[in-house]
């Protein structure tokens, strides 16, 4: 299912299946003030701190830095992603590689956990 992810083909179920998607009421709710406090935040201050971020990661893992929050990470050994699960980080793993995001509320210490993670 996994490897479905990325690539064609993406296809809808032929049948009722198509349509198993509830509205997502709840998350409705706290769509307003939470796309208020990123417009008080700004985009352009979000994504400086976002990469910034990301590129303090990547230099922990090795890796040159880049304009993305996403941090992919592959060449990890099968463990990688319960220890970081078991620090309370999430990551996505997907097609043998590890996908780190940073956002708004990705901290300094959020990173350190990660590399303290990965160095295990």
């Amino acid at each position: 299912m996994h490897a479905s992810y990325y690539g064609p083909p993406l296809r809808l179920a032929s049948d009722a299946r198509r349509f198993d998607v509830s509205p997502a009421w709840l998350s409705w709710v706290g769509a307003a003030p939470a796309l208020a406090l990123l417009a008080d935040v700004g985009v352009e201050a979000i994504h400086v701190h976002d990469v910034r971020t990301a590129n303090r990661l990547r230099a922990g893992l090795g890796l040159p830095p880049g304009d993305s929050a996403i941090v992919s990470v592959s060449g990890l050994d099968d463990r990688a992603a319960e220890r970081l699960a078991q620090a309370g980080v999430m990551a996505a793993g997907r097609g043998g590689t590890l996908r780190l995001s940073c956002h708004l509320y990705t901290t300094e210490r959020d990173v350190d956990r990660a590399l303290e993670a990965l160095s295990r």
